[in-house]
């Protein structure tokens, strides 16, 4: 990255939105700035540069995206929003869900079941030929089948919720069921009890962009309502996520939001990503929630601390 008198240009070559935010965030934090870009920003990409044109038009007040090719400098075009397909979940599967008090989730037409954010179901294909998969996420639900043919739907989701809640409770000592996808579980907490983030109902809804497995790291959203009637974007983090804020844009710009708000443990509100919200032309406002699985056993959820 070089700053200089008319302006910051930085080259990414790995990760283009990640890196998005660190380039916005170290511009905020640079001399003088006062937490805000001074001047343009130009960033240049060898790929997804049309991704990150979309972005620009809500993130930074003057950033520019220009793609290169070899010795070729061109600006980038803006690409259409991105897609997000759904589905329609049979009755019968939506019952048993519902039976079984799982959150039912629908990111890009892949519908999940998840135990306190965990996803223990999976339901493939459509209409008709929807069938359920049980067990901790897409490898856990391939071997499950396999090992346990004798079990119906309904026996194996028992079996497996039974499994998880052993672990992924409050005063549970540390397990892997209880150290994934912690983002999920901050959200499935509001899900049950939206006024632990300040709102009067919330519904969760896609990420950015599909998730790669229980193992990534990836924020979770939701959209919710406060008691005026206004719509906040719920952005659900644990870690230091580069990738935050750009994906906050993306999905926000999905909704006629009004605000965003930003659930992220004190630890992980790193001056990196408060920088970078600042940048976002909506307001953003950083929770520090009540931590589950850092939890006394038998406590009841805190409501979030507002960052001061």
């Amino acid at each position: 990255m070089h700053r200089g008198d008319s302006g910051v240009v930085a080259l990414i070559e790995l990760d283009p939105i990640r890196s998005y935010g660190l380039v916005l965030a170290a511009c905020a934090a640079g001399p003088s700035s006062g937490g805000t870009p001074a001047a343009p920003i130009t960033i240049l990409v060898n790929e997804r540069a049309s991704d990150l044109a979309r972005l620009a038009q809500d993130l930074g007040p003057a950033v520019h995206i220009a793609e290169i090719d070899g010795s070729t400098v061109t600006p980038a075009v803006a690409a259409a929003p991105i897609d997000v397909p759904t589905t329609e979940l049979q009755t019968e599967f939506r019952e048993l869900f519902d039976h079984a008090g799982l959150h039912t989730v629908d990111e890009f037409a892949a519908i999940t079941a998840e135990f306190r954010g965990l996803e223990v179901a999976r339901v493939t294909g459509v209409n008709d030929t929807q069938r359920v998969d049980v067990g901790i996420g897409a490898y856990d639900q391939g071997a499950f089948a396999m090992m346990n043919p004798e079990f119906n739907a309904k026996e194996s989701l028992a079996y497996v919720v039974r499994q998880a809640g052993e672990h992924r409770v409050r005063g549970a000592e540390p397990h892997p069921m209880n150290r994934l996808v912690r983002e999920r579980w901050l959200r499935a907490e509001a899900l049950v009890d939206p006024t632990l983030v300040g709102c009067v109902s919330i519904e969760a809804v896609a990420p950015a962009r599909p998730r790669g497995g229980l193992h990534e790291m990836a924020p979770s959203f939701a959209i919710g309502h406060s008691v005026g009637g206004a719509t906040t974007l719920l952005a659900f983090s644990v870690g230091i996520d580069l990738a935050l804020v750009p994906d906050a844009v993306e999905v926000a710009s999905r909704f006629a939001i009004e605000s965003v708000a930003f659930v992220v443990p004190e630890q992980d509100q790193h001056r990196v990503t408060l920088d970078a919200a600042g940048q976002m032309r909506w307001p953003a406002t950083f929770l520090i929630p009540d931590l589950p699985w850092a939890a006394p056993a038998g406590s009841t959820p805190a409501p979030s601390r507002l960052r001061r």
